[in-house]
C-alpha cells in the first residue's frame, strides 16, 4: 500500500488486525444454508451497514405478466433467462439500470439488485 494512501482510521484498523488475529472457525454445509437464496424462494438477501443497504431478490415472471418497480429505489436488474421488456427488449444476461416495470414476453427470471449505498463512496453500480 503506497505511503499516504490510507487515512488514520484505516491505519489504526490495520494495526489492530495485525495485533489480534482471529482463530479459524470450521463451517459445515448446514451453517451456510442461511446465506443461500434459491431463485424460486421468493426471499430476499439484505445486507445493511451504516452507509446504507444492499438487497438481492428474484422476480419470476410468467408470459404476459407485468411487474412494476418502485422508481424511488435504485435498482439494477439482470435477466437470468427468458425475455422481458422494460422500454427495450432484454434477453438472458442483459442488464438494465433503474427499470420502472417489466413485461414478460415469455417465462422469465430476473435478478434484482437494490441499493441505498451512497455514490460518493464508489458504491455506484
Amino acid at each position: 500500500i503506497p505511503e499516504g494512501a490510507l487515512g488514520s482510521e484505516a491505519l489504526a484498523a490495520l494495526a489492530q488486525m495485525e495485533q489480534s488475529p482471529t482463530a479459524e472457525t470450521d463451517a459445515t454445509e448446514e451453517d451456510g444454508k442461511a446465506y443461500v437464496v434459491r431463485n424460486d424462494s421468493c426471499s430476499e438477501l439484505r445486507l445493511e451497514s451504516d452507509d446504507g443497504w444492499l438487497e438481492l431478490s428474484w422476480l419470476r415472471l410468467n408470459r404476459g405478466r407485468v411487474a412494476e418497480l418502485d422508481p424511488r429505489v435504485e435498482t439494477v436488474a439482470v435477466v437470468i433467462y427468458g425475455s422481458v421488456c422494460c422500454g427495450e427488449n432484454l434477453q438472458a444476461l442483459d442488464a438494465v439500470k433503474q427499470p420502472s416495470f417489466f413485461s414478460a414476453a415469455e417465462d422469465s427470471l430476473v435478478l434484482l439488485i437494490k441499493s441505498s449505498l451512497p455514490h460518493d463512496m464508489d458504491f455506484f453500480f
